[in-house]
């Protein structure tokens, strides 16, 4: 964790990176599949993209770089 960035990375060396962007006022999440922009909506934060919420973009990116991994 090194100021608004939080990286994971797993035993491959793939990662995950979560940023707070606070200029927009936005989350941003970095995947090898790729990158997720959220705002805050309704109470929730969704995806621009599709509407997906924030942490089912995070536990499916979080699987993508550690598919054997417990539940998460």
């Amino acid at each position: 964790f090194a100021g608004n960035v939080l990286t994971v990375e797993a035993d491959g060396g793939q990662e995950v990176i979560v940023n707070r962007h606070a200029p927009n006022q936005e989350l941003w999440i970095a995947a090898p599949s790729g990158g997720h922009h959220f705002r805050l909506e309704g109470g929730r934060w969704a995806s621009t993209r599709d509407g997906a919420g924030f942490f089912e973009v995070l536990e499916r990116s979080l699987r993508e770089i550690c598919p054997n991994a417990a539940a998460l």
